[in-house]
């Protein structure tokens, strides 16, 4: 009779994790009538290889945290599931990351290391892609139309122009940039993965990969510039050399400046619109006249979900109202308690605030605003484990060893 190796199982555990990372955001891997099976077979990997390994140990740090990520759990799949389907695929989605929590640094490090790799392709790949439509030559360039992926984008008219793996998203305005989405449906989705992967190798230490720069502000969406914000603050404060860092700031905002002057004035509207007229714009507005935060949001949400949320009553808004018609948007807090209430919402939190409790004092304001971020902007990522899991990696693979000694040699 055949045996397991422990050691082969730990050495390929951190791919395992990987993919069922690349799965569980629904990335373009996913889009094909096989999504239910990769799910099932994904989630399985973790929790079959979290059994059989020696190198996940059952701390009693981390069981507290993976009570309240298992009420989370069921808390969604009682207020978000409406048939079998979805109750499974929620559970494939979440459940690994129960097991995750106990993983050793060493096979965190390592699925970081290539979940990394993988986003850094995609954010070459995709920020090419979006020169070469600035520059007018993306028509010359074969690609496949895939349909929309969500009811929003169906309602919207919006298709997906993939040009190998690299995915931009097509609204009916034809806008001549097309906007880095990486493997992603929506670029301000791969904005987050964008920042996050920026914050855990600035906090690690490395330099800033101008590829992820890049990509991050061809996508147009703000999450990756605030991000970025967030993770350079404690930098600007800790480094002597602040004028040098201000020096260069300056320098490179001067050098976009003088590409925009030259780029045709068809592209310069689009990415004026695109950076301040599509939201900003009215936002600002907003805020100028009213000063009111959530009329500002009002400007993101559909009608049918805001006249919802607003007739709610004290009993739905503690426990919500379930899933609601995805084909409108209401992507705030305010969708968040109206789909799973102030009691979803509340675990939520307290399951992140347990999470990066701990790490350094810097880390866990830098991931405290991104989660705020998160939770005004898209809250509905916080129904999907990548938010937390991507924080975990954070905290896990930048403190340093000590602190986690007992996670690396399973005691």
């Amino acid at each position: 009779m055949t045996t397991v190796n422990v050691r082969d199982i730990d050495k390929v555990l951190p791919l395992i994790a990987a993919v069922w990372f690349f799965v569980c955001i629904d990335s373009i891997f996913v889009w094909n009538p096989f999504t239910s099976i990769i799910h099932i077979f994904a989630a399985l990997g973790v929790i079959w290889g979290s059994m059989l390994s020696k190198s996940v140990s059952y701390v009693r740090k981390y069981r507290l945290l993976s009570i309240l990520m298992l009420c989370y759990l069921i808390w969604l799949l009682i207020c978000l599931t409406s048939n079998l389907g979805n109750f499974v695929k929620q559970i494939c989605v979440f459940a690994p990351v129960l097991f995750l929590l106990f993983w050793s640094k060493d096979l965190l490090t390592g699925s970081y290391t290539i979940i990394k790799k993988v986003v850094v392709f995609f954010a070459i790949g995709a920020s090419i892609v979006s020169i070469l439509s600035l520059v007018g030559l993306i028509s010359s360039i074969p690609h496949f139309v895939v349909p929309p992926q969500e009811a929003l984008h169906e309602r919207l008219g919006y298709v997906y122009y993939v040009y190998g793996l690299f995915v931009t998203i097509q609204d009916p305005a034809q806008m001549l940039i097309y906007r880095a989405c990486g493997m992603m449906k929506e670029p301000g989705h791969f904005a987050v993965i964008l920042g996050f992967i920026y914050l855990i190798d600035r906090y690690q230490g490395q330099k800033i990969n101008l590829w992820l720069v890049l990509c991050g502000i061809l996508t147009f969406s703000s999450n990756f510039i605030l991000i970025a914000l967030f993770t350079e603050l404690h930098n600007i404060f800790r480094i002597k050399n602040v004028k040098k860092i201000v020096k260069w700031v300056l320098i490179a905002i001067f050098a976009i400046y003088i590409i925009y002057l030259f780029l045709p004035s068809d592209i310069q509207d689009q990415i004026y619109y695109l950076i301040y007229g599509r939201n900003l714009e009215k936002v600002m507005d907003i805020l100028a006249s009213s000063s009111s935060i959530n009329e500002a949001l009002d400007e993101r949400a559909s009608d049918l979900p805001l006249a919802i949320y607003n007739k709610m009553s004290f009993n739905e808004m503690m426990v919500g109202v379930g899933a609601y018609d995805s084909a409108y948007c209401l992507s705030d807090y305010r969708g968040m308690i109206m789909a799973i209430g102030w009691i979803g919402m509340v675990l939520s939190i307290f399951s992140y605030l347990f999470l990066i409790r701990g790490s350094r004092k810097a880390m866990a304001c830098s991931l405290l605003m991104t989660f705020v971020l998160i939770m005004m902007h898209r809250s509905w990522m916080l129904y999907y484990p990548y938010v937390y899991f991507l924080s975990m990696l954070a905290v896990v693979t930048t403190s340093p060893q000590h602190l986690y000694r007992y996670h690396s040699n399973g005691k």
